[in-house]
């Protein structure tokens, strides 16, 4: 009878979020892995910064209304001053305002943790948004969507789950 019991319950969690189906993404060259909620979608893309040109490599996969997505770029030799362009770059996408902007690390890692409010059209969004610089690469990890979509939970597992194991010099 506990048998079935715990059985339902299980059932019943997975019910709740039918949609997020949590998987590792691991990237040998980019040298990490993550949880996203959803098979991601993954891309190739230049930045549009004329002072940093850079690849951007990015995962991304969605869940309800909110999107999730891990990139990664090298850096080039001024290295903090395109990682603040970068930021800047996702924060401008969304004609944004910085909410907070605290700092964290992440094996050894410096970075920021990044809180942004705008608009995709007609639509008001929150971004939120961890930076990490290391190794000659930077790593942006983001969440953007309704705030009334944003799931703490499932934000702090995404994050939580992000590892470098990079063994660039």
């Amino acid at each position: 009878m506990q048998t079935i019991v715990a059985i339902v319950f299980v059932l019943l969690l997975a019910a709740c979020h039918p949609d997020l189906d949590w998987r590792e993404v691991r990237s040998d060259k980019g040298d990490f892995s993550v949880l996203l909620p959803s098979k991601p979608r993954i891309e190739t893309q230049s930045l549009p910064s004329p002072k940093f040109p850079m690849q951007l490599h990015q995962w991304s996969s969605k869940a309800r209304k909110t999107a999730f997505a891990i990139g990664y770029a090298d850096l080039p030799q001024t290295g903090s001053d395109a990682v603040t362009e970068m930021r800047g770059v996702l924060i401008r996408n969304i004609s944004g305002k910085v909410i907070s902007d605290m700092p964290v690390e992440i094996n050894g890692m410096p970075g920021k943790d990044v809180v942004a409010t705008g608009r995709i059209g007609d639509i008001a969004v929150v971004l939120r948004l961890r930076s990490f610089t290391g190794k000659g690469r930077i790593y942006q990890l983001a969440v953007l969507g309704p705030a009334e979509d944003f799931q703490p939970s499932e934000i702090e597992t995404f994050f939580l789950s992000f590892k470098a194991y990079s063994t660039n010099p």
